[in-house]
């Protein structure tokens, strides 16, 4: 539950609540409030700017923590693994890749 205020309105006193979300134009110059997470929710955002993300096709069944790439080929994009597994950085520790 977001926060509440009072507003005065033609002299009429009345509780509202910020909005978590956006139903878009509309809620233009109301107040907004942080999720559940402690963050604001992407609809709240202005256009370009959010979660940078994109659904591509991947070449291989991928893991989570995969490190992948995304590739190009001929104007399709696709994704595939860099590396998965167990790799030793220059100062000679061991980092776990994927699952």
């Amino acid at each position: 539950m977001a926060q509440k205020f009072l507003r005065l309105l033609s002299g009429v006193i009345s509780e509202l609540e910020a909005l978590v979300t956006s139903a878009g134009a509309g809620d233009a110059g109301k107040i907004p409030a942080l999720d559940a997470t402690g963050k604001l929710d992407n609809s709240l955002m202005p256009v370009g700017i959010g979660a940078d993300s994109k659904i591509l096709p991947a070449s291989e069944n991928l893991a989570a923590g995969d490190l992948v790439r995304v590739r190009d080929e001929d104007g399709r994009e696709s994704v595939c693994v860099l590396m998965r597994g167990t790799v030793t950085d220059t100062m000679g520790r061991t980092h776990k890749i994927g699952s």
